[in-house]
């Protein structure tokens, strides 16, 4: 299958991630639903949303596998696929905080308001 552009770009800063310990890998599955990219070791899940995840029927899919995820022990990650684009730094430092650092993240929005998400830290 060949991945979304978003999804490339994400893979190739994905994989500076890798080179600092990470340890993450190109679609998982986790029961019956697929995410994008996934750190399994440390049970995170991340997603790269594009402005169909605003669509009410897509949204309500994903809040279904981030539950899903979430009941069986996963944090999930939502990216806005324009911040990969635009904001790159600030999608792996958002990421070596959530992989590397001691935050707990649970549906954690997007920068910059891109794609949706309910994020609670701490």
């Amino acid at each position: 299958m060949t991945p979304w552009p978003s999804e490339a770009k994400a893979w190739r800063l994905l994989r500076i991630l890798n080179k600092e310990g990470a340890n993450l890998r190109r679609q998982a599955n986790i029961g019956p639903y697929a995410f994008d990219f996934a750190a399994l070791s440390r049970r995170v899940l991340i997603e790269i949303d594009g402005r169909i995840h605003d669509r009410a029927d897509v949204k309500a899919l994903d809040d279904e596998k981030a539950t899903y995820a979430e009941k069986s022990g996963y944090s999930v990650v939502r990216i806005a696929d324009d911040d990969i684009w635009t904001n790159p730094d600030a999608v792996l430092d958002r990421l070596r905080a959530i992989l590397f650092g001691e935050t707990a993240l649970v549906r954690t929005p997007a920068p910059g308001g891109g794609g949706r998400g309910r994020g609670r830290s701490g």
